[in-house]
C-alpha cells in the first residue's frame, strides 16, 4: 500500500496539496493524515490492492483520500476526532449560522488572495463587518472562538486564548481554512460526510434527510440538503460582499450530477 500512496503523490499532484492544507504545512500532521488513509475502514483496501496487482498501478483518488481523514476509524463523521471542519454547524439555535464561518473565512480569503496587509485583519473590522450584515455580537464571539481552536486563522498575539477585547489584534485564515472555503464546499463527498452532523431548521427537510449507506440514497440526501440550505439563505437575506452561497450550491449540485451519471453509466454498462 504504501508502494500504491507514493505512486500516487507522483502522478496526482492534488494528493500533496490536500496534505500540505489539511496540516496546515505540518510534516508531523501530514504523517498522521497519510496513517489515516491505510487504517481507515472507509478505504477499499482489497480493491486497490487488487487493481495494483493487475495493471500495475493505482492512482488514489483525492476523494478516497478525503473520506479517510473525515471518518477515520469511524462509521460517521466526528467533528472531534477529525481535522475536517463542518462548516455549517452553528452555536446558537439560528439557521443564519451555517453561513458565519464561511462568510468569515471568504472575508479572510480575500485579504489574503489581494496581499492587503500581508492577509491580517484587525478583529474590531471583523465585529463590525458580520454586525453590518446582520449577526450578533454573541454569534461572533462563538463563531471566532471556534474557529480559532480549529486553527481556522491565526493571530498577531501568540496564545491558546482568543483575546477577542483586544481592539488591536489582527487575524489572518490559514490554509487550512482557505482549502476548506474552496475545495470542500461544493463537493459531494465533503457535503456527503457533514449532513447528519448538521442542525436542520425545518421539519420538512429533516424527515427527508434519512441515515443511509446507499450510495444513490445519499446523493439524493446530498440535494435535498442544498435545497435547504439554499432555503435558508434566500430566507435570511445576508448580502455578505466576499460570499455568495448561490454560485457554491449550484457548484455542488453539478459536482452530484457527474458523480449521478458514472454511477447510472456503469448500471447500464
Amino acid at each position: 500500500m504504501i508502494e500504491v500512496f507514493l505512486f500516487s503523490i507522483n502522478r496526482n499532484n492534488s494528493i500533496l496539496t490536500f496534505l500540505s492544507n489539511v496540516s496546515n504545512e505540518n510534516i508531523r500532521k501530514s504523517i498522521e493524515l497519510m496513517k489515516k488513509f491505510f487504517g481507515s475502514g472507509h478505504v477499499d483496501m482489497e480493491k486497490i490492492l487488487s487493481i495494483y496487482q493487475d495493471q500495475g498501478h493505482y492512482t488514489v483518488p483525492i476523494h478516497e483520500l478525503l473520506r479517510s481523514v473525515i471518518f477515520g476509524d469511524n462509521i460517521y463523521y466526528s467533528p472531534t476526532n477529525s481535522e475536517i471542519i463542518n462548516l455549517f454547524d452553528v452555536r446558537h439555535h439560528n439557521p443564519n449560522e451555517h453561513f458565519i464561518l464561511l462568510i468569515l473565512i471568504a472575508l479572510l480569503d480575500d485579504y489574503s488572495k489581494n496581499s492587503r496587509n500581508q492577509g491580517f485583519v484587525l478583529i474590531k473590522e471583523v465585529y463590525s463587518y458580520l454586525q453590518g450584515i446582520g449577526f450578533t455580537v454573541t454569534q461572533i464571539d462563538s463563531v471566532l472562538n471556534f474557529a480559532y481552536s480549529k486553527k481556522i486563522f491565526e493571530t498577531s498575539q501568540k496564545g491558546d486564548i482568543l483575546d477577542a477585547e483586544n481592539s488591536e489584534l489582527q487575524i489572518r485564515a490559514t490554509n487550512l481554512a482557505i482549502f476548506h472555503l474552496r475545495f470542500f464546499t461544493d463537493s459531494f463527498t465533503y457535503i456527503d460526510s457533514i449532513i447528519i452532523d448538521t442542525p436542520i431548521f425545518d421539519d420538512k427537510f429533516r424527515a427527508k434527510i434519512l441515515d443511509t449507506m446507499k450510495i444513490k440514497e445519499r446523493l439524493e440526501r446530498a440535494t435535498i440538503f442544498k435545497e435547504y440550505l439554499d432555503s435558508k439563505w434566500n430566507e435570511i437575506q445576508l448580502k455578505p460582499n466576499y460570499f455568495d452561497w448561490v454560485l457554491i450550491s449550484s457548484a455542488l449540485q453539478k459536482n452530484i450530477d457527474v458523480i449521478t451519471s458514472k454511477i447510472n453509466d456503469k448500471e447500464i454498462n
